[in-house]
């Protein structure tokens, strides 16, 4: 879905070799390996909010957390991260430095997996333009809501989809 679940295992796999080993999960090997596995295994080794470049694999600084509520929405339908890539590789989208929320890999999703563009331009029209972006290579689309009330009311028009849901919140 584009929410880390792999990385973040691979991440926490790592960790516990490395405490096994006497390694700082800091190491220069470590992150090596991390790097290896996947583009944003090295994030989930130092998590919080981060600004990370690269592949998503060189951690540039610590950002303050947003606050807020989180609805995902995922469709019944996945996405295949490596067909998005290569979708992405034929057609690059470069990011712009004055987009605040932002995911360069969302048309290729969508040529991908099309009801991925359903779920964003719903979710653009319950939250807002600028509140909504596709979680990793997709198929999970995360929009920010003000209140927990509004993400819970969104969150129950978008079963009526029969998409997959989950209220949740920002944290350090």
């Amino acid at each position: 879905a584009g929410l880390g679940g792999g990385s973040s295992n691979a991440a926490a796999a790592l960790v516990g070799a490395a405490t096994l080993w006497g390694v700082g999960v800091e190491d220069e090997r470590v992150q090596e390996v991390a790097s290896r596995l996947g583009a944003d295994v090295s994030f989930f080794l130092k998590g919080g909010c981060a600004r990370l470049s690269g592949k998503g694999d060189v951690f540039e600084a610590q950002l303050e957390p947003r606050s807020g509520f989180v609805l995902l929405v995922r469709p019944d339908a996945g996405v295949s991260t490596g067909k998005a890539y290569a979708a992405f590789d034929e057609d690059p989208v470069l990011p712009s430095s004055d987009v605040s929320l932002y995911n360069n890999l969302e048309k290729a999703a969508c040529s991908v997996t099309p009801v991925v563009a359903q779920v964003l331009e719903w979710g653009r029209a319950a939250a807002g333009e600028e509140n909504v972006v596709l979680c990793g290579s997709g198929s999970a689309v995360c929009c920010i809501f003000d209140s927990y009330q509004a993400a819970c009311e969104a969150s129950v028009e978008a079963r009526k989809h029969e998409w997959w849901t989950r209220v949740t919140s920002f944290s350090p």
